[in-house]
Parts: C-alpha cells; structure tokens; sequence
C-alpha cells in the first residue's frame, strides 16, 4: 500500500475526505490535517498496523501506582482510544483529571483552543502544588 500511499496528493479533497468519514470532526485546519495526514502517509503500513495491532493486545496496566498530576483530555466521539477508556483510567489513578469535549481521536485538531486551554489550567495547578 505504501506506494499507493505515496501518490495521493494532499489536496483539499483529501483533506475533506477524513474530516467527513467519521474518524474526524469537520472543523480542524485543513493546514493541519493535511500535515498530519502527509505524516501518516509517510508511515510504513506495516509499522501503522504493528502498533494497532499491539494497542489492543496487552493486559492492563495497573494506574493505582501513578503519583504525578495527570491529566486526560479525551473526544466524546473517539473510536481509537474511547472516552469510557479514558474516564475509568482517571478514575484508577489517585487525584488524577478527566475532561471530555466533543470531539474524536483527533481532539487536538478539532478543537485547539480548547485542549489548549485546559493544558495551561492543568500546568498551572501543577506550579501551585510546587
């Protein structure tokens, strides 16, 4: 597939297409998507299905143990790495923050401002603990 991969141009079709397929959110900078797309095009296939294959086949992780401030931010609608997931693993990790906005896997592109804003709240409470 790679070198089928390497022939698509990243036009504004090819940014519109992922952004209405259900994986993304229309509303990301098309600058942005193409960016990110072009860096997953430039990703061996093999590698991609590597990692895919071994994010859905470990146990799971103990979090209890966890002591640093932590933080997930996660999209409603993703479907790589769920929202249900992501709760229940804040919840498994002691004083740990859950915030979940509208969005998919792809939360940072969608929505910036606001992934941004609760990074800067989160490293703020971190500088008041110190």
């Amino acid at each position: 597939l790679n070198p089928i991969t390497a022939r698509i141009t990243m036009g504004p079709v090819a940014t519109f297409v992922p952004q209405r397929s259900g994986l993304m959110f229309p509303g990301a900078d098309p600058a942005v998507v193409r960016q990110a797309v072009t860096t997953y095009l430039d990703t061996p296939i093999e590698w991609g299905m590597h990692l895919a294959r071994g994010a859905d086949q470990h146990a799971r992780v103990s979090l209890s143990t966890i002591t640093v401030p932590t933080s997930f931010i996660a999209g409603k609608h993703d479907m790589l790495a769920s929202a249900r997931d992501m709760k229940t693993a804040a919840q498994r990790i002691p004083h740990a923050e859950y915030v979940e906005l509208v969005g998919s896997h792809f939360i940072q592109m969608e929505r910036p401002d606001e992934v941004h804003r609760h990074l800067l709240e989160f490293l703020g409470r971190i500088g008041e603990v110190r």
